[in-house]
């Protein structure tokens, strides 16, 4: 059974085991509020145009003078409360009493749960935070999985049940995350760099059998791929799509070996756009125009072979990377 409350904020505590959370404890031994706000999501992500930045969700809460939604809290024994889902907000309601912000602060609109089995409590942070309106960053959706799934055991099917997807999807959540703990941490340790969960986004696309498969053809490894992502070469997001390709070009192969994937590409790009010229020198709303046009009325037949037809992997990934460059361009525009 749940009940609402207003609960002081001294008395609810932040969740330990939250992925965001859970990795500033591991890697840092003094644990500050500024560091639990970077760990929660201070500043946006340059990669995710979508994604709801901490200093805004904070505004909002401070113009509205409170949260509209409630957090999800778990009662403990001792008469605290741990949140199960809504870290974030109690974060900002900590920090705006701690700073003595104008408003009513000192205590949070929540709904109480006095039990939860653990399913109960994995199934809300599921559904609030892989598939829910407040998402967690990859690597934090990944890292969680990868606890329930090999650290406790819980079966794939009743993690896809609770947060819906396929299986594969799951699958490669997780073997991504322990591609870049087993290959990735070990290397920037090495290297004497700091742990850059975003570059999360490559060992992700890595798990895609075209890339893996290519990368073991060109007779390297996880731990080569995980250097390449350490030293900048895998320099975008879309930058492992790019890797059959490059790989199977000797010139592009050695231009991305000794700089990354961008100058790789403008090699391979130069070598399909011979006879394209006067296309390349048209004014871009012109460009744009025809691209648009053209996919805008793309036959059927073709849209059904984009899925699944392995000849159009070419023109898959050239989409992919297009909606990249456009993520990218239009972020940079509206800053």
């Amino acid at each position: 059974m749940s009940k609402f409350a207003l609960l002081p904020i001294e008395k609810v505590k932040l969740d330990e085991e939250n992925p965001r959370i859970a990795e500033i404890l591991k890697s840092r031994r003094n644990v500050t509020a500024e560091l639990i706000e970077l760990a929660l999501g201070s500043g946006r992500d340059v990669n995710d145009p979508s994604s709801t930045s901490y200093s805004s969700l904070k505004e909002s809460i401070r113009a509205n003078g409170g949260i509209i939604n409630p957090i999800i809290v778990k009662s403990k024994n001792d008469d605290t409360y741990v949140a199960i889902e809504g870290n974030t907000r109690l974060q900002i309601y900590k920090d705006f009493s701690k700073n003595r912000v104008p408003g009513n602060w000192s205590e949070i609109p929540a709904i109480v749960y006095d039990e939860m089995t653990d399913d109960e409590v994995d199934q809300i942070r599921l559904q609030c935070h892989l598939v829910g309106p407040r998402p967690w960053d990859p690597y934090a959706k990944a890292r969680y999985l990868y606890q329930l799934n090999i650290v406790e055991g819980k079966p794939l099917n009743q993690l896809v049940s609770f947060c819906g997807g396929k299986a594969s999807d799951v699958t490669a959540m997780i073997d991504a995350y322990k591609d870049m703990e087993e290959y990735y941490r070990p290397i920037i340790n090495e290297m004497g760099i700091d742990f850059n969960a975003k570059k999360y986004s490559a060992f992700r696309e890595a798990q895609n059998k075209n890339v893996a498969d290519a990368i073991a053809r060109a007779g390297y490894t996880k731990a080569d791929f995980a250097r390449w992502v350490a030293e900048e070469k895998i320099d975008k997001m879309s930058g492992p799509r790019a890797l059959p390709k490059i790989l199977a070009d000797k010139e592009a192969k050695e231009k991305f070996l000794s700089e990354n994937v961008t100058e790789a590409k403008k090699i391979l790009d130069a070598k399909e756009v011979k006879g394209f010229e006067e296309f390349e020198n048209m004014p871009l709303n012109n460009m744009l125009s025809i691209v648009a046009r053209r996919l805008s009325t793309l036959p059927w037949r073709e849209m059904e072979k984009l899925k699944s037809d392995v000849d159009y992997s070419d023109n898959r990934q050239a989409i992919y990377d297009l909606k990249d460059d456009l993520d990218m361009m239009i972020e940079t525009i509206e800053e």
